[in-house]
């Protein structure tokens, strides 16, 4: 008996990790070939040679050494002093002054630095001040990345940013370092893990960054270091930093990133970060000389609640300021002149930014990698070679070797313009080798065709205009208008086109994606004729036999000499070729093994032998629903509207079923229950953060306000009630006639005070986070230790009871106490009904636990409810298969109730305050119980965070096995079937999302919406799967099966 339980429990498992093996091979292929990866070129611009175009040659010829002084182009700064403030948005920087509102509105960040407009006022010609837009992903990382080579992220860099790795590619601070600069750093140490060997080893002073509860260490570490570097001081006697003379100095502030993460912008700690930095660079611009320039940004901006890494505008607007005691600007004639020629581009409507905006007043408007190009030139560098970024115009109207006021309009715009015509080549250059590098791309179509007819005519012009005697400045401004125009054209392209799509990658993983719901299918159709158990150990031993013999001919080359015809335009690797061939070597060995067994049943089935209710075609309805969803970008925006749709359309159906009840005491508890289950629903509809697509259909409850990241106390008051009631509830609903065993003290006990310790851990965190203005820095709630040690211990001891149930629920699953134990085994099963459900449960409120202590207030009031939710859909679905079946073997799990199950899980991730968009991830609650990151600790708090609802609803899957079952008779059969129908499901819509992404590729919402959807049906696939596979079948439901068969 013991043998056969464990074969029959080890195969299952072995199958479901076959499954999950041919899921993370269809989403890694597909990955690979959807979320773009960019070629890297390897090139490097070089001082001594310029871009040359050939016109009678239609190629590129550097020139064998530059005529220029320096290099491309005259120096016009010895030195430069960048300093980043990360998520200075810039509405933090505009001047308020003439709006009133706002000031009332928002004043803790608006008007808090004053410095850049006392700056714009007193010393206009020496001050400027752009609205800076980044590109999406904002996260930091991504950010640096493009702020040091002028390129563009692709999507899937977001996943990397917190693991940078050095840059490879051709960039600023690398030109820096050849030239012979030395470069001071201080601040975030993802500096330093991306140019680990370019920083001057004895003034560079990186600090941990990753820590977004901690406001000030990083900015009161850079402040006592900033003055005395920029003077060329010892900081003290000890201090490694060596008075050296510096080139570049670069500071790279957090405290108003992390503010905004931990209070959001609206909050008095805000505004105190604000003025800090305002007296810092106050003290930076007092400080430098005449040849050096300084430059103040954001990398990025920050979003009403102070989170990043999306595209609203909010988060891609930031601010670039700079100051230089050297004149930067010229007069307003030749000013005017210039905004007239960027207005002429803008009224071409080339689909890029435009360059003004009215925000907060008119400000120039500027991509965020002109940075990189314009900076190189005025440092005396060459421009990276993979820039894509134009210089800023009003940086070049004139060189250090022009005479200010005597030089004309025209020798300034010709200045302008052949600062722009070497930009131009160098973009033109980068766009001809990315194409020679990869011809398969549409770039190089774009390069060879539009971009190549756009070059020449510009080139020619110029060519013209250089041998002309005398040059107007019309046709000045002509000319620069196509440069310009062709620079934002070419930029435009590659945001839309960056890297070509590969398309049989892309099929590949969606093939082996469909194959694993074509093999459940075909599984679920052979348990239809077997009398005990599905035969997962021969499916799983062929479909291992297949997936070997697979492997060994991707190995021999021997797939990629079949497919090679195919496959003329691919990127695909030895390993890609080694996961599709042994996916379908593993796929084709199961089907081998189906064929030869139940080929005469398949052939000879009939659709018409079975009975097709009422409820398969609602399960089916809602599958179909919830898979097209994903074929528009708004179903997509509002699934969880859809969602609740859905289930509410359930429970609506089972109201009205109750009533056609025959029975009164079921009549009245299928009323009760499903009226439960409905306002579960609504409450659960009620919690929501919105995403900018929403808006403005969307009200968000999440926290306490739009601009806020706090919870307000009404929540934490249900929190503390729910914490009370909750185990008090499980019993009454639950545990109505066994309540032994371990079920005592861990319901009424552990259970509820664990819920009261994670409770007070939020009550604690919020009452920091709430102090008044006056007490933020001096209260001693702040700067006391012992307060912040108890708090963290409390969640700490949270945590150890639920290491404390699961110990018991090990020792002693079963809700027996020892006298019913030693009775015999079949009259303890007749008199607990329910021994395989109560047991099962109680491991499951313990998961319950676990997540509650990851969710802040109101994920873990929606928690609470989702247990309710499982609680009511128990109860609903047990009182409908006694009034519809008589037969206990017909009171199987339908798929109806696995869809049921589906979908809680996705209405309740949404209400749990998650979106599918990488800026609503809770990164606070990986420091619960820990005071600074820990890379094993705080991503596993992360993930438990953001896959709650589905790992709660995947663990109580078995219970619809389980649940009122007193008999083991058939329990693999259900347990194996039950399972594959959810798995089926969640495989069915994931597969669904990899479509409609590849469908809709060059979709202008494809990277906002639906790769982003991808993405989270892919984690929680493979959540799903892994969840299934490790912790409910090999630990849980294998523990209660065989301690329920122990009993003597």
């Amino acid at each position: 008996m013991y043998k056969r339980t464990y074969d029959t429990n080890t195969y299952l498992v072995f199958f479901c990790i076959w499954l999950l093996l041919l899921h993370l091979g269809g989403l890694f292929l597909f990955t690979r070939g959807f979320l773009l990866t960019r070629l890297v070129l390897n090139n490097k611009s070089q001082c001594s040679e310029t871009p040359f175009w050939n016109n009678t040659n239609h190629h590129y010829e550097p020139t064998e050494k530059s005529q220029l002084d320096n290099c491309w182009y005259p120096t016009q700064f010895k030195k430069a002093v960048i300093i980043i403030i990360d998520a200075l948005r810039f509405d933090f920087a505009a001047s308020h002054s003439n709006n009133t509102y706002l000031d009332n509105d928002h004043s803790y960040y608006l008007n808090k630095l004053p410095v850049f407009h006392e700056l714009i006022r007193s010393q206009p010609y020496h001050s400027l001040l752009f609205q800076y837009v980044a590109d999406a992903p904002t996260t930091t990382l991504q950010r640096l990345k493009a702020l040091t080579t002028g390129t563009l992220p692709t999507f899937i860099d977001a996943g990397s940013n917190f693991a940078g790795s050095s840059i490879e590619e051709d960039n600023l601070i690398d030109q820096l370092f050849k030239q012979g600069k030395k470069i001071a750093f201080m601040g975030d140490d993802t500096w330093v893990s991306l140019f680990p060997d370019q920083l001057e080893p004895n003034m560079t002073h990186a600090f941990p960054s990753f820590n977004v509860w901690d406001l000030h260490t990083v900015d009161d570490g850079i402040l006592n270091l900033l003055g005395p570097t920029i003077n060329k001081k010892r900081y003290r006697e000890d201090s490694s930093f060596s008075g050296t003379d510096w080139d570049v100095l670069i500071a790279h502030f957090l405290g108003v990133d992390h503010c905004g993460h931990r209070y959001g912008p609206d909050h008095p700690a805000m505004s105190e970060k604000l003025n800090q930095m305002n007296m810092m660079i106050q003290n930076v611009v007092n400080s430098v000389d005449e040849d050096t320039i300084v430059l103040v940004m954001g990398d990025h901006g920050m979003d009403s609640k102070g989170d990043h890494g999306g595209d609203s505008d909010n988060e891609v607007e930031s601010a670039l300021f700079m100051y230089s005691k050297k004149q930067l600007t010229i007069d307003e004639g030749i000013t005017a002149v210039l905004h007239r020629i960027l207005q002429k581009v803008d009224d071409l409507d080339l689909y890029g930014q435009k360059s003004f905006t009215t925000d907060f007043g008119k400000w120039r408007r500027i991509p965020q990698i002109d940075f990189v190009p314009t900076l190189s030139l005025l440092l005396g560098l060459p421009i990276p070679f993979n820039n894509l970024g134009g210089v800023i115009p009003e940086l070049f109207l004139l060189n250090s070797k022009d005479k200010i006021r005597s030089s004309s309009i025209e020798q300034k715009l010709l200045n302008l313009l052949n600062v722009i015509s070497l930009n131009t080549r160098q973009v033109y250059q980068y766009a001809i080798e990315y194409s020679r590098q990869q011809p398969s791309s549409e770039l190089s179509k774009e390069a060879h065709h539009f971009l190549r007819d756009l070059f020449e005519q510009a080139e020619n012009q110029y060519s013209i205009l250089k041998k002309s005697s005398s040059v107007s400045p019309d046709d000045l401004e002509n000319l620069i208008v196509k440069y310009i125009s062709f620079l934002k054209i070419t930029l435009s392209i590659c945001r839309r086109i960056w890297a070509q799509f590969d398309l049989p990658l892309m099929i590949s993983g969606i093939s082996i994606l469909i194959a694993s719901c074509v093999i459940m299918l075909f599984h679920l159709f052979a348990g239809k004729y077997e009398t005990i158990n599905i035969d997962n150990k021969m499916s799983v031993l062929h479909a291992l036999i297949g997936g070997i013999i697979g492997a060994t001919f991707a190995i021999l080359r021997l797939t990629r000499f079949l497919l090679e015809p195919f496959l003329s335009d691919s990127n695909f690797s030895t390993l890609d070729f080694i996961i599709l061939s042994s996916s379908f070597g593993s796929v084709f060995g199961y089907l081998i093994w189906f064929s030869r067994k139940y080929f005469y049943s398949f052939m000879s089935f009939n659709l018409n032998n079975y009975y097709f209710s009422f409820e398969s075609f609602l399960a089916i309805l809602f599958l179909v629903i919830h898979t097209l969803l994903f074929a528009s970008n708004s179903y997509t925006v509002f699934e969880d509207r859809i969602g609740m749709g859905l289930l509410q359309t359930f429970g609506i159906y089972m109201f009205i079923k109750a009533f056609s009840t025959r029975y009164k005491r079921f009549r009245i508890r299928f009323l009760i229950f499903t009226s439960i289950s409905l306002v579960a629903i609504r409450i659960a509809a009620y919690s929501t953060i919105c995403r900018e697509e929403q808006m403005p259909h969307c009200v968000m409850t999440f926290y306490a306000s739009s601009a806020s990241s706090l919870s307000s106390p009404v929540v934490l008051l249900f929190l503390v009630a729910s914490s009370l009631l909750m185990p008090f509830i499980i019993r009454k609903i639950i545990f109505t006639k066994d309540f032994d065993g371990v079920a005592p003290i861990w319901i009424d006990w552990a259970l509820r005070v664990g819920l009261l310790l994670s409770a007070i851990y939020w009550i604690m965190d919020n009452t920091i986070t709430n102090l008044s203005e006056n007490t933020l820095y001096d209260s001693n709630l702040i700067t006391n230790q012992e307060f912040k040690w108890a708090k963290n211990f409390l969640v700490r001891m949270a945590f150890g009871i639920v290491i404390f149930g699961n110990i018991e629920w090990w020792q002693n699953p079963l809700c027996l106490d020892n006298s019913s134990k030693r009775r015999d085994s079949e009259v303890v099963r007749q008199s607990s009904e329910n021994i395989y459900g109560l047991s099962y449960f109680i491991f499951l409120s313990i998961i319950y636990l676990l997540l509650v202590i990851t969710q802040k207030p109101m994920g873990g009031l929606m928690l609470s409810v989702a247990l309710y939710q499982i609680m009511s859909l128990l109860n609903i679905i047990d009182i409908k298969r006694e009034v519809d079946y008589k037969d206990y073997r017909k009171k199987d799990t339908s798929f109806l109730e696995i869809v049921l199950f589906s979908l809680c899980g996705t209405l309740f991730f949404f209400s749990t305050g998650h979106q599918a968009t990488i800026s609503s991830i809770q990164w606070s609650v990986g420091f619960i119980g820990i005071d600074e990151a820990n890379f094993t600790i705080t991503p596993i708090l992360i993930a438990l965070n953001t896959l709650s609802s589905q790992i709660l609803f995947t663990c109580a899957i078995p219970l619809l096995v389980f649940w009122n079952r007193s008999s083991s008779n058939l329990i693999y059969y259900s347990l194996t079937k039950t399972i594959i129908y959810y798995i089926l499901y969640n495989s069915i819509t994931t597969t669904s999302t990899a479509i409609w992404a590849a469908w809709f590729r060059r979709h202008l919402m494809v990277w906002k919406i639906f790769a982003p959807r991808f993405m989270l049906g892919g984690i929680n696939l493979l959540c799903i799967d892994f969840v299934i596979c490790f912790i409910v079948i090999s630990y849980a439901c294998t523990k209660v099966i065989k301690d329920v068969a122990r009993v003597p």
